[in-house]
């Protein structure tokens, strides 16, 4: 297992930080793969999330 950074650190389009919910944990090939790409639909879901648990964005129901 190799880790990786789910917003990679010197992105072309965006930038992660080294902060503890940046990083995880892939397989050398799948982080091959990766190669400092960003799936951004899947990080987005990520911090908003992350800004939930920590009381900066409302849950917002499905209906809405």
């Amino acid at each position: 297992m190799e880790v990786d950074h789910i917003i990679p650190l010197q992105g072309k389009l965006v930038s992660g930080l080294h902060v503890s919910w940046n990083p995880q944990y892939l397989t050398k090939p799948d982080n091959g793969k990766k190669n400092a790409r960003c799936n951004l639909t899947g990080a987005s879901k990520l911090y908003g999330q992350i800004l939930q648990v920590v009381g900066l964005k409302e849950k917002i129901s499905p209906n809405t």
